[in-house]
């Protein structure tokens, strides 16, 4: 009996949970297709797949918890109206015994969103950084400088060029004393492409026809703490004349996207990026880094705290549900938000404000969830 109850309730988990993300994020495609049909099909009707498809697995992440919670919500209240559940419960099935199975799904969707946030989102991310304005990444796009604090070299310039992971007019400020002394205060050129770390050099930027310095060929390479910081044509029989190579551990994705690089990386890239001397992230990053971990605990107890909602007032209209529902995840996730805020406002410690959340609504998905089960 609980084994074809158990297979009935998912079943209708399943479809609610189907039903529900493909109404939710097919609103918000509608909007975008129709705010951007000019661009998005002027290449063909196949951008529109490579367009939305990441896309997609963005949604995923952003509503998942609230479709889940909706669908649960939507399967427990038609088993109500139709009077199913009171036959359930006639039959020696507790209401814990019911929504059981339901948390096990719960569990599962959100173990699905941490692959999706780890391994799916970061494989697209230059495509969910791009706009439909800029879809191929060819239009350039203003540069916001910044700060290589392991080199102490400030990372300028007037534009960036997605596609060709280049700056334009870059236009990077060098330290005023030490070891940049003879080369100058500034270096310029027409270009800056980011290159990776191969066998012949470091990662770093490729900066062509400089023009500042202006006496380039003639210098020596600059090195800092027994580290090449700027290599120059002198050294460098792969460098022409008026080339030089800037080393930097600032990629271009970093340089150019900023903060949303970030959000779209996965937790061992929000590591790395932590650990890495040239960013000095501050504590925003380090509040996402444990508000990541913590995720899956945040999305079962939204779970836990919006059932009882339904099966404590034995709830038969299914807008009111989707609508207690509705304003349930509103709070809770204004509470998440102003947690972190506290925390990346160096209020609160990182990791108290990322757990905050969970001593705040754990307790109260306790009190609330508890009856079920006696």
């Amino acid at each position: 009996m609980p084994g074809i109850l158990d297979r009935y309730i998912l079943s209708m988990f399943c479809r609610m949970l189907v039903v529900t993300f493909a109404s939710m994020s097919g609103l918000i495609v509608v909007v975008q297709l129709f705010s951007n049909l000019e661009e998005l099909t002027s290449t063909g009707w196949w951008t529109l797949v490579d367009f939305f498809g990441p896309r997609i697995l963005q949604y995923f992440d952003h509503i998942g918890p609230m479709v889940v919670l909706l669908a649960a919500i939507f399967a427990i209240t038609n088993l109500i109206r139709t009077n199913e559940l009171t036959a359930i419960m006639a039959a020696g099935i507790s209401k814990g015994r019911v929504v059981k199975p339901l948390v096990w799904a719960a569990l599962a969707v959100s173990m699905l969103g941490v692959i999706n946030r780890e391994c799916w989102i970061p494989q697209f991310r230059e495509k969910l950084i791009r706009n439909a304005q800029n879809w191929d990444g060819s239009q350039p796009k203003t540069l916001r400088p910044t700060y290589d604090y392991h080199t102490d070299v400030y990372l300028g310039g007037q534009q960036t060029v997605a596609v060709e992971r280049a700056i334009l007019n870059p236009n990077f400020r060098l330290p005023t004393s030490g070891a940049f002394g003879d080369f100058g205060h500034q270096l310029l050129g027409a270009r800056a492409v980011n290159l990776p770390a191969t066998a012949v050099h470091p990662a770093g930027y490729l900066v062509e026809q400089v023009h500042v310095p202006q006496d380039l060929a003639e210098l020596a390479s600059i090195e800092m703490q027994g580290e090449t910081v700027i290599i120059c044509p002198r050294d460098a029989p792969w460098l022409a004349p008026d080339q030089c190579f800037l080393v930097s551990d600032v990629s271009f994705e970093q340089l150019a996207g900023g903060t949303q690089w970030r959000q779209l990386a996965s937790t061992r890239e929000i590591m790395a990026s932590l650990r890495n001397p040239s960013l000095q992230l501050g504590n925003d990053a380090r509040v996402q880094l444990h508000a990541r971990i913590l995720q899956p605990g945040l999305d079962l107890t939204l779970f836990m705290l919006g059932i009882p909602l339904v099966l404590s007032r034995d709830q038969r209209n299914i807008f009111v549900a989707a609508g207690m529902s509705v304003g349930l995840v509103a709070v809770f996730f204004v509470v998440v938000i102003l947690c972190h805020a506290l925390g990346a406002n160096y209020i609160l410690s990182p990791a108290f404000a990322a757990w905050l959340p969970l001593l705040i609504f754990v307790p109260a998905a306790y009190a609330t969830a508890a009856p079920l089960w006696r």
